[in-house]
Order: C-alpha cells, then sequence, then structure tokens
C-alpha cells in the first residue's frame, strides 16, 4: 500500500516550509518622513497693502475772469505758459476807463477846491454850518467816486495771482466779454494732489483724535500713475473728510505731492493711492504673525507650535503664548526668532523627534 508514502511526503513538504520560514530575516522598520508645510517666521506685526482710485488735480487751480465789461486787446499768454506773480495774462481796452478815471479825478479836484473855500469862509462866519457839511459830503463822494474809477482801470489787466502754468484760454483774441466770465484757468503744478475715497471699514480702524502726523506715519501713504505701473512716490495726507458721504459710505482724503521731475505729470490724470499698514497699532515687543493652524494644544493645555530643526528636520515643541487673531493668522509671543520654520499644518498628528520635509503643494 502507498499510504505511508503519502504521509511522509506532506509531511516532509510541511518540516520543509517551517524550516524556510524560520530561516527568513525579520523586516525592517525605517522611520517615515512627514511631508508637512512650513510657516518661515518673522518677527514683528505684519502689514497690509491698499489701493484706491483717484485723478491727479493742482494744489492751486483758479478760474481768472475780468471783474468788468470789455473787449480784449491783448493776449499775451498761451496754453502751457508758465507765468510768475503779477505777470500780465490779458488786457481789455482801457480807453472808457481812462476817460471814467479823468473825470473822476477832477470832480475830486473840484470838490477839494470847494471845501477848502467853505472852511476859511466858515471860519470867517461867511457861511453856514449847513454849507460847509454838504461841501465835506461832496468831496467824500468825489473822494469815492476816485477809488471806484481807479480800481475799474486798474481791472482791464488780468495778472496771474501766483507762479503757475496757463491750463486752458477760454476766449477768443478780441472778443468781448462781460464781468465775471472766466478768461482763463491758471494752475500751481509745483504741488499736486489727488482725492481718494477710503472706506469706512479701513477709517475706523484709526484712532480717534490722531493728528495729520500720526496718521502719515500710520498709514505710509504714497501715490502712482495708472499710466506707469509698480512707480510710486510719497503723497502726505493734507486733509480729510470727518464725515462720510451718504451714499457710499466713504472717507475723502487728499493726498499732496511734488511731482519728480523725471516724470510728466498733469492735472486730470489718473492716479493710484497706496497705503501701508500695520495689521494692529501700538507695540508688540518680540511678536510674531503666524498662521493659526500653526498652534496645538498639549494634554494640559498648553499651546505650543513645532519648530522644525533644519540640521535634523525633526521637530521640537516649543511653547508659546497667544494673542489677537487676525485675518486667518495669529500673534504670538515666545522664544521663536526670524526664520525660524515652524509646521502649518498636521500639527496634531506629529510627536516630538519626528522627522518632516516641506511639502511643496
Amino acid at each position: 500500500m502507498n499510504y505511508p508514502i503519502v504521509k511522509f511526503s506532506v509531511f516532509t513538504v510541511l518540516l520543509t516550509l517551517l524550516v524556510g520560514c524560520g530561516s527568513e530575516e525579520a523586516p525592517v522598520v525605517r522611520d517615515v518622513v512627514r511631508p508637512v508645510k512650513m510657516h518661515t517666521v518673522k518677527i514683528g506685526i505684519p502689514t497690509v497693502t491698499l489701493e484706491y482710485p483717484g485723478q491727479i488735480e493742482a494744489k492751486l487751480d483758479a478760474s481768472l475772469a475780468f471783474e468788468i465789461n470789455g473787449r480784449v486787446v491783448s493776449l499775451p499768454v498761451q496754453n502751457g505758459d508758465l507765468v510768475k506773480t503779477g505777470d500780465l495774462l490779458a488786457k481789455l481796452d482801457p480807453r472808457d476807463y481812462e476817460a471814467n478815471f479823468n473825470s473822476a479825478q477832477a470832480r475830486l479836484t473840484e470838490a477839494a477846491s470847494v471845501l477848502k473855500r467853505n472852511q476859511t469862509l466858515y471860519e470867517q462866519n461867511a457861511v453856514s454850518q449847513a454849507s460847509l457839511e454838504s461841501s465835506e459830503s461832496s468831496y467824500e463822494t468825489a473822494l469815492a467816486d476816485l477809488d471806484v474809477a481807479r480800481k475799474q482801470l486798474e481791472d482791464t489787466e488780468l495778472r496771474a495771482p501766483f507762479d503757475g502754468v496757463v491750463a486752458r484760454i477760454l476766449i477768443d483774441d478780441f472778443a468781448n466779454i462781460t464781468a465775471k466770465e472766466d478768461v482763463m484757468i491758471l494752475q500751481d503744478v509745483s504741488l499736486l494732489e489727488a482725492e481718494a475715497n477710503i472706506p469706512e471699514t479701513i477709517w475706523a480702524k484709526g484712532n480717534k483724535g490722531d493728528d495729520i502726523a500720526t496718521i502719515n506715519a500710520f498709514l505710509n501713504p504714497e501715490i502712482g500713475l495708472t499710466t506707469i505701473p509698480g512707480v510710486f512716490f510719497p503723497a502726505p495726507i493734507t486733509e480729510r473728510a470727518m464725515a462720510a458721504d451718504p451714499s457710499s459710505r466713504t472717507f475723502a482724503v487728499t493726498f499732496s505731492f511734488t511731482p519728480p521731475e523725471t516724470l510728466n505729470i498733469s492735472p486730470g490724470m489718473t492716479a493710484k493711492v497706496r497705503i501701508t499698514a500695520p495689521l494692529i497699532q501700538g507695540s508688540h515687543g518680540d511678536a510674531a504673525y503666524i498662521p493659526a493652524s500653526s498652534v496645538a494644544y498639549d494634554s494640559e493645555g498648553q499651546p505650543f507650535v513645532w519648530k522644525v530643526d533644519d540640521d535634523s528636520m525633526t521637530v521640537v515643541k516649543v511653547l508659546i503664548e497667544p494673542g489677537e487673531i487676525l485675518n486667518e493668522g495669529i500673534l504670538v509671543q515666545g522664544p521663536l526668532r526670524d526664520g525660524d520654520r515652524i509646521v502649518s499644518s498636521g500639527v496634531a498628528f506629529l510627536s516630538a523627534g519626528e522627522v518632516v520635509k516641506a511639502w511643496n503643494n
């Protein structure tokens, strides 16, 4: 019979397998390198940069007009001319006003003569006091009429009230114009400004009662041209509205600046006003602003972060003191320094000494 041979064969196979299994080496358990997101610490309060549209205007901008009627006989300037204070810009025909002045001057001379004669006669009791007072009144009227005539004669000349540039002439040569009719626009382009509307959400972050100098130091305002991206220059705030626009709920703020000599900046150009300010005011020592997701709590309820050792790429538990939460970050105090790297994701799954690597995704 063959049964014993079969049993032996099965036993032999089983024995061989057992011996073979026993001779295999135990598997090696290797350290797992965990990929994590990292954040580089920077000590100090972070800033936020905001931009608002605006339009450039001249700090001094005047529409000039004559105070009297007349016909223009001289227009010695052109658009774009630079003028100084007192320069002649336009002149009306002065002949009628010269005649009025000469006539008023003659009436004053006659009134002065009559007054002097009546004063002498009054001292001699030759005229009444009423006659003397009448001659005094006539003299005062003649004197006032001469002042009016002199002013009208002077007003036949339109002169520059300040240094500036002739932005636009609004009349033609030899035109007949009326009093108060705009003749030209004069602008001082040595100092320009732009007005921007600041939302109430930003306005509310300022401290009530701050003066202009404090606000400028906090906001670091700058201005740039829409046509020249990336170029900004200082533009401190010079005026601010204290009441919001009822429709837009914004506050009008005026920024002034001296235009750089390398750029041709003119009123009417579009601009961008930029402010860069700390997220919060005040001094916060060596606080660091880190992602809120970096903070974990141990079994005792103490807040901490995982700091990455750059040499071994292992994580070390560092206790911190959490502060104000801003947006998606948090202000913390602790033994963190500029340039330290901390884990910013998956902090609950780490343990001290665990090896990590930066997750670039």
